[in-house]
């Protein structure tokens, strides 16, 4: 089946893709052995795990910008709930944050947001897995939302500094390093942040627990601040695909050629 839905749940693809940034872990920038470093790269390479992303953007003279995305993934399996939050005018007019809903079990992935919610009834928007590249912009809303990226980032850190017995970290992200501008651009929303400092909790068991992110324009004028935090490491995702009767067929990878 195909509709003129079809353009506009891409568009709402390309959009949440334009809300996080993926980049493939890179090596380590300073201290390769150090035990942050190691923290990251298992974290990154567990099969499984959960997480909860916020995100807050203040700017002066501007609206606040929140950011909510959480799920699970694992190896082909994934899930992921994101939500920017509703804000309220200066005139007291309360603005909706969009919401989105992805997720896929191996075979199809699925989606329904705010925009095809809309048109297309409450159904779900289904393509099969093997009809896409891994550069088409609906697996790139996977691919950018995953935590790992984000761990990966602690392999870039300079300026290490340990406390609570090795537990707690706090450090410096150079803006200017590839790896860091390209993993953050679309979680900046178009403004470069500088003086990027981070604080990560290790696990005992030497995996990451919660990064903390933030960083500010050169004038001060706006902040940034990311909170992450990762659990059930190891433990199954499971996936509960939509019921017949409950989604649509597209075929978007022709409209994004």
């Amino acid at each position: 089946m195909r509709s003129k839905l079809a353009p506009t749940v891409l568009a709402g693809a390309l959009v949440l893709a334009s809300l996080v940034a993926y980049a493939p872990g890179g090596h380590a920038a300073v201290r390769p052995s150090s035990p942050l470093v190691r923290a990251a790269q298992r974290t990154a390479a567990t099969p499984s795990l959960r997480f909860d992303l916020t995100e807050e953007i203040q700017t002066a003279g501007k609206l606040p910008y929140l950011l909510n995305a959480r799920g699970a993934l694992a190896d082909k399996v994934a899930k992921v709930q994101m939500k920017i939050a509703d804000v309220r005018t200066p005139s007291g007019q309360v603005l909706t944050g969009p919401s989105a809903i992805e997720q896929t079990d191996g075979t199809f992935l699925y989606l329904r947001s705010t925009v095809t919610t809309a048109l297309a009834g409450g159904l779900w928007v289904r393509e099969p897995l093997a009809a896409l590249k891994d550069t088409s912009p609906e697996l790139r809303v996977l691919h950018a939302i995953s935590p790992r990226a984000l761990v990966q980032l602690l392999t870039r850190a300079h300026d290490l500094r340990a406390s609570d017995n090795g537990r707690v970290y706090h450090a410096t992200l150079p803006y200017t390093d590839a790896t860091v501008a390209s993993t953050l651009a679309g979680l900046e929303a178009g403004t470069q942040y500088r003086h990027l400092r981070l604080t990560a909790w290790i696990s005992p068991h030497g995996r990451v627990l919660m990064l903390l992110l933030s960083g500010r324009t050169e004038d001060k004028s706006s902040t940034f601040l990311l909170t992450l935090t990762l659990d059930a490491f190891g433990k199954p995702v499971t996936i509960t695909p939509p019921r017949s009767g409950s989604f649509v067929d597209y075929d978007l990878g022709q409209l994004a050629s």
